[in-house]
C-alpha cells in the first residue's frame, strides 16, 4: 500500500511538471504571438502613415499647379506664345479650325522644358514633417525631374490643343501639358509612393489692334475737337471701332464688322445723323438696332439729307470698352533682348529688302537679306546738331539670325542674336522712316520693297514717326485697292496670295505717326500717291498727314493694312463746291484681309495679353507602389 502511494505521487509530479512545461511554451507562444501582433501592429501603422503622406504630397502638388506654378506659367507663356500667327501655339493653314497636332507639340515642348526648371525649384529636395517623416515630391511635365526619369512603365504623352477659335474670331484658346506626379512618404525604414497621371490645362486668349481696319478711342477731328463724318466717300473693307460715336452722313460702306461703345463722345450708346447742323441728331441704340445691317437714318422729311450706312459686315451697337495701351514697356524690353534698340538720338530709319551683297531689290526680284539702317548719335544732349552722326547696319537671314555691321578696315558682320523676334525699338523721335526709294519716282508700282518675302517685323518709335517714303511687301497679299466703279458699286482689292508671310507694324506710344508733307524739305516729305503696307497705331497722338491743311494735292495715301488712334487725324482738304482735293493726300485704303485672320506683326499691341489665364488639373487616377 505504501508501494503504491509513494508511486502515485511520483506520477502527479511528473505530470504537473509536463503541465507546467506545457503552460510554459504556451504562455511564450502567447507572449511571441503578442509582440509579433505588437510589432505587425506597428508596421501598419507605418505603412499607413507613410501613404497618407504620398497623398498628402500629391494633394500638395495639384495645390501647386494651381498657384506658384502657374505664376511662372503665366510669365512663360507670355514669352514663348506666337506674337504673330492664328494660334498662341502651333499653326495651320489659312482658315483651318485647329492648329496641326506637331506644331503644338513642338512649340508647347519649348513651354514644359522652361517650366519644368521652374517646377524643380518649388519642390525638389525631401521636405521634413517632423518625427522622421519625410515627404519628396517631383512632378514631370518633361521626360526628367528633379534629376531623375519616369517611373518605370510611366509615360508623358505630348502638348496639344483642346479647344478654342483662331485669334482673329476672338474668344480664348486652351491648351493641355501632360504631368505625372510622383510623391513618396518615408518614416524610417517604411515607404509609400503615389504615382498619379494628368493634364496640366491653361487658357490664353487675346486679340490684336491690328486686326481693325480703323480703331478710334475718340471719334472727332483731333486738335479741333470736331465731329467726323462718314460719308457716301467712305469705304472700309474691314473691322471699324471707336470708344465713341460714329457719325454718318449719306450711304458710308462698311464691309467688316462695326462696333462703337459709346463712352466717349457722346458718352451713351448711338450714332449721330446728318440733318443739315454741325452737330446732326443723335440716335440711340434703341432706334437703330431694329434696322439691322442697313438702319434709316433719314434726317425727318428733309429728303437732302437721306442717311443709309451699309454695314454688311454687321454693326454692334452696344460693343465694350477697349482701352488703348499706355506705353510699350513690353516691347522696349525684349527689342534689347532679341531684336534691335536703339537708345541714341535718331534721324533716319531705313528698311529694305536686299540681295545677297546687300544691294536693295527691285519689285519682282528675290530678296536674300532684311536690312535695318539707321542713323544715330552717341550723345542725346543735343539731338538737332548736325555733327556726329554715324550710320549703323543689320541684316537678318530668314532663318532669324541678327548680324551687326562692324566697320573697319576689314568690314565684317557681327552676330547678336540666333533668333530675331521682329522688334525695333527707338527711344527717341524718327524724323524719316523709309524704304529703299523708287525705280521710277515717278511711278508707285516701281517702289522697292521694304520688307522681305520672310519679314515679320514691328517698329516701335517711342516719340513718333514721319514717313518719308514708300514702305511696301516684297511678296504681295493684295492687288488694286477699295472703290465705287463708274455705277457707284463697291470693288474691292483682290487678294490671291493671303499665305504671304511678310508684315509690319508701326507703333507710336506716344507722339503721332505722320505722313510727311509740305515740311519745306524733300527728304521729309513722301512721294505722289504713297504706298504704306501696314498697321499703323498711336496710343495717345494720331495717324495724320503733316501739314495736311498746305501744299498741293499729293494724290493719295494707298494703305493696305489698318490704322489705330486715339483720335481721327486728318490726311487733307477739299473744295467743298465740287468735291475735289486741295491739299494734303485722299485716302485710299484696303484692309489687309490676312490682319483679320490672325496675322499679326509681332508683339504688336494686344487687346488682351497672352499669359496663363485660368488653369485646371485634371487627374487620370493613383497609383500606389510599395518599397
Amino acid at each position: 500500500m505504501l508501494t503504491f502511494t509513494k508511486r502515485s505521487q511520483g506520477i502527479a509530479l511528473v505530470a504537473a511538471l509536463g503541465l507546467m512545461a506545457v503552460g510554459s511554451a504556451v504562455m511564450l507562444l502567447l507572449f511571441m504571438r503578442t509582440m509579433d501582433e505588437i510589432q505587425h501592429g506597428r508596421d501598419d501603422t507605418a505603412i499607413v502613415q507613410t501613404l497618407l503622406v504620398a497623398h498628402g504630397g500629391a494633394r500638395l502638388g495639384v495645390a501647386l499647379l494651381q498657384a506658384d506654378v502657374k505664376n511662372e506659367l503665366d510669365v512663360i507663356v507670355g514669352q514663348e506664345s506666337d506674337p504673330v500667327g492664328a494660334w498662341s501655339f502651333g499653326d495651320s493653314h489659312i482658315d483651318a479650325e485647329a492648329p496641326t497636332p506637331a506644331s503644338v507639340a513642338s512649340d508647347l515642348r519649348r513651354v514644359a522644358d522652361r517650366l519644368q526648371s521652374r517646377i524643380d525649384a518649388f519642390v525638389c529636395g525631401e521636405h521634413s514633417l517632423g518625427d522622421s517623416t519625410v515627404l519628396t515630391l517631383r512632378i514631370h511635365v518633361t521626360e526628367t525631374a528633379c534629376g531623375q526619369p519616369l517611373p518605370r512603365d510611366t509615360r508623358l504623352g505630348d502638348g496639344h490643343f483642346v479647344s478654342g477659335k483662331r485669334r482673329e474670331l476672338g474668344g480664348s484658346q486652351t491648351y493641355a501639358l501632360p504631368f505625372v506626379m510622383v510623391a513618396d512618404g518615408y518614416i524610417g525604414e517604411f515607404r509609400r509612393r503615389v504615382v498619379t497621371q494628368g493634364q496640366y490645362q491653361f487658357v490664353v486668349g487675346r486679340q490684336s489692334f491690328a486686326r481693325y481696319a480703323l480703331f478710334t478711342d475718340v471719334h472727332q477731328s483731333a486738335g479741333a475737337g470736331g465731329r467726323i463724318w462718314f460719308t457716301s466717300d467712305t469705304l472700309f473693307d474691314g473691322p471699324v471701332h471707336t470708344n465713341g460715336n460714329f457719325n454718318f452722313y449719306g450711304r458710308p460702306w462698311f464691309g467688316g464688322y462695326v462696333s462703337s461703345a459709346g463712352v466717349n463722345n457722346e458718352g451713351r450708346q448711338g450714332a449721330v445723323a446728318y440733318d443739315g447742323s454741325s452737330d446732326g441728331s443723335f440716335r440711340t441704340a434703341d432706334q437703330l438696332e431694329p434696322g439691322g445691317n442697313s438702319p434709316n437714318m433719314d434726317a425727318g422729311n428733309n429728303p437732302r439729307f437721306t442717311n443709309r450706312p451699309q454695314f454688311t459686315g454687321g454693326v454692334d451697337w452696344r460693343s465694350e470698352d477697349l482701352p488703348l495701351p499706355d506705353n510699350a514697356f513690353n516691347q522696349r524690353q525684349l527689342a534689347g533682348e532679341n531684336g534691335i534698340l536703339i537708345t541714341q538720338c535718331i534721324r533716319d530709319l531705313q528698311i529694305f529688302a536686299a540681295d545677297a551683297n546687300g544691294n536693295p531689290v527691285a519689285p519682282g526680284e528675290p530678296s536674300v537679306y532684311q536690312y535695318v539702317r539707321a542713323e544715330v548719335r552717341n550723345s542725346s544732349s543735343n539731338c538737332s546738331s548736325n555733327s556726329n552722326w554715324s550710320t549703323v547696319t543689320w541684316r537678318i537671314s530668314e532663318s532669324g539670325r541678327l548680324e551687326r555691321l562692324q566697320t573697319g578696315p576689314i568690314n565684317s558682320w557681327h552676330v547678336e542674336t540666333e533668333s530675331f523676334n521682329g522688334l525695333i525699338y527707338a527711344d527717341d523721335y524718327v524724323e524719316r522712316l523709309r524704304g529703299a526709294g523708287r525705280v521710277n519716282s515717278n511711278d508707285p508700282m516701281s517702289a522697292r520693297p521694304a520688307l522681305a518675302a520672310f519679314s515679320q517685323i514691328t517698329i516701335v518709335p517711342a516719340r513718333g514717326a514721319r514717313i518719308t517714303s514708300d514702305l511696301v511687301y516684297e511678296d504681295q497679299p493684295c492687288e488694286g485697292h477699295l472703290h465705287r466703279d463708274g455705277n457707284g458699286n463697291v470693288v474691292r482689292a483682290e487678294c490671291p496670295n493671303q499665305n504671304a508671310k511678310n508684315v509690319l507694324g508701326i507703333f507710336a506710344p506716344s507722339g503721332d505717326v505722320l505722313i510727311g508733307n509740305a515740311t519745306g524739305n524733300n527728304d521729309f516729305n513722301a512721294p505722289r500717291d504713297v504706298r504704306i503696307q501696314a498697321s499703323l497705331m498711336t496710343s495717345q497722338g494720331i495717324v495724320a498727314v503733316e501739314n495736311f491743311r498746305e501744299g498741293n494735292p499729293r494724290g493719295a495715301v494707298q494703305l493696305l493694312g489698318g490704322i489705330i488712334e486715339r483720335e481721327y487725324g486728318a490726311f487733307g482738304t477739299f473744295n467743298p463746291a465740287d468735291g475735289s482735293p486741295s491739299s494734303g493726300y485722299n485716302r485710299q485704303f484696303t484692309f489687309d484681309p490676312r490682319l483679320g485672320r490672325g496675322l499679326t506683326p509681332p508683339y504688336f499691341p494686344t487687346i488682351d495679353l497672352d499669359g496663363a489665364k485660368q488653369t485646371f488639373t485634371f487627374t487620370f487616377g493613383h497609383r500606389e507602389q510599395v518599397f
